[in-house]
C-alpha cells in the first residue's frame, strides 16, 4: 500500500470530536490510577481493605457514570455502531491492513455489547466496570493509529521539502522485469544529467536524481526527488523513450521522437551538437531497453498519475509544452503511421 492510502484509511476511522465514544476512553483513561489503588487494596483481603478498595473503587468510575447520564444514549450507540461499520468498511477496501486493524475493530464490538449491556442494567456501577477494558484497549488502538498517521505525515512532509515526482508502472510482474525498469530509469536519470553538466562533462553537485521511496503495490511507484531542471529533463526523455515504442522505427520517426527533448534542452541552454546527440542516442537506447525487457506492448506508465500515452500527441507528461526561443510554441508533425 502507498502511504496516502493508509493516511487516508486511518482518517477514515477518525473518532468523533466531543463524541461519545472519545468521552468513553478519556473517561477510562481518568479512572486507571484510582482502579489500581482498588485493587491493590482489595488484595490486601481484609475488612478495612475490602471496605477501602470498593470505595476508591466507586470513586473511579463515578466520572464514567456521570459522563454517560450526560449523554444521549440512542445516539451513542448509533455513533458505536456506525464505528464498527467504518473498521469494516475500511479493512474491506484495504485487507493488507486487516491485521493492524482487527484488535480495533474487536475492541469496538466489545464497546458496544457493554454500553448496550450498562444501558440494560440501568447503568449501575458492576455494569460500568464492563466497559473499562475495552474502552482503554480501543483508546491505545487510536494512540497507534495517531503515531503511525504522523509518523507518515512527517516523512511526506520532509520528502515535499525537495522537487519530487511520482512514476508508476503497471505490467511488472516479476524481479527481473523490475530490474529492466530500473535499470532504464537510472539510464535515462543519468543522461538528463550529464546533459545538463558543464563543458567538462562533470555532473554538478546537486544534479542526480535519488530515490525517495518504493512502494508495491499496483501499479509499483517509485518517487523520485532531485533539481528541478533534471528532474524535467528526465521526464521529457523517459516520455520519448515509451512512446518510441509505439512509432514507426523510420527516419522521419525517429525525427519526431527527437523534438521534444531537443526543444526542451535547447530552452535549458544545451546546444552542443555532440550533447543533443547523447540525448537521442538515450531515448533510442532506453527505448530498445523498454521494447526488449519491458515488453512495452503490456505495460502502462505513469508521471504523478497521468498515464504516458504511446502517441505524440500528449508529449507534456504533466508539464506545460515549452515555448521554443523564438517565443513560439513547439510545432510537431502528426505522428509516422505505425507499419
Amino acid at each position: 500500500m502507498y502511504r496516502s492510502e493508509i493516511r487516508q484509511a486511518l482518517a477514515k476511522l477518525a473518532l468523533v470530536s466531543g463524541g461519545a465514544v472519545a468521552g468513553l476512553i478519556e473517561h477510562s483513561q481518568a479512572a486507571v490510577p484510582k482502579v489500581k489503588v482498588a485493587l491493590a487494596e482489595l488484595a490486601i483481603g481484609s475488612d478495612a481493605g475490602m471496605k477501602n478498595g470498593h470505595t476508591y473503587l466507586r470513586d473511579a468510575l463515578a466520572p464514567i457514570y456521570q459522563g454517560i447520564i450526560g449523554i444521549s444514549h440512542g445516539m451513542t450507540v448509533i455513533e458505536l455502531h456506525e464505528l464498527g461499520a467504518r473498521f469494516d468498511s475500511v479493512m474491506s477496501d484495504c485487507p493488507a491492513l486487516e491485521p493492524f486493524l482487527r484488535l480495533g475493530r474487536q475492541a469496538a464490538a466489545e464497546l458496544f455489547a457493554a454500553f448496550e449491556l450498562v444501558l440494560q442494567q440501568n447503568k449501575n456501577l458492576s455494569s460500568i466496570v464492563g466497559l473499562l477494558t475495552p474502552a482503554l484497549t480501543l483508546g491505545n488502538c487510536y494512540a497507534h493509529y495517531a503515531a503511525i498517521a504522523l509518523a507518515l505525515a512527517q516523512t511526506t512532509e520532509e520528502s515535499d521539502a525537495a522537487e519530487t515526482v511520482s512514476i508508476e508502472v503497471e505490467g511488472i510482474d516479476d524481479l527481473d522485469a523490475f530490474a529492466d525498469y530500473t535499470a532504464i530509469l537510472a539510464h535515462l536519470a543519468r543522461e538528463a544529467a550529464r546533459a545538463l553538466a558543464p563543458i567538462s562533462g562533470e555532473i554538478e553537485a546537486g544534479r542526480d536524481i535519488r530515490i525517495e521511496s518504493i512502494e508495491s503495490g499496483s501499479p509499483i511507484q517509485v518517487k523520485l526527488s532531485g533539481d528541478g531542471k533534471t528532474l524535467r529533463m528526465f521526464l521529457k526523455l523517459l516520455g520519448d523513450a515509451v512512446r518510441e515504442v509505439y512509432l514507426n522505427r523510420s527516419p522521419r520517426g525517429r525525427t519526431i521522437l527527437a523534438m521534444e527533448s531537443r526543444a526542451y534542452a535547447m530552452e535549458l541552454g544545451i546546444t552542443s551538437p555532440e550533447a543533443l546527440s547523447q540525448l537521442d542516442e538515450a531515448v533510442l537506447e532506453a527505448a530498445r531497453q523498454y521494447a526488449g525487457s519491458l515488453k512495452g506492448d503490456g505495460t502502462v506508465v505513469s508521471v504523478e498519475g497521468k498515464r504516458i500515452e504511446p502517441t505524440i500527441s500528449s508529449l507534456t507528461i504533466g508539464y506545460e509544452a515549452t515555448p521554443l526561443s523564438s517565443g513560439e510554441p513547439a510545432q510537431l508533425p502528426p505522428p509516422a503511421n505505425k507499419s
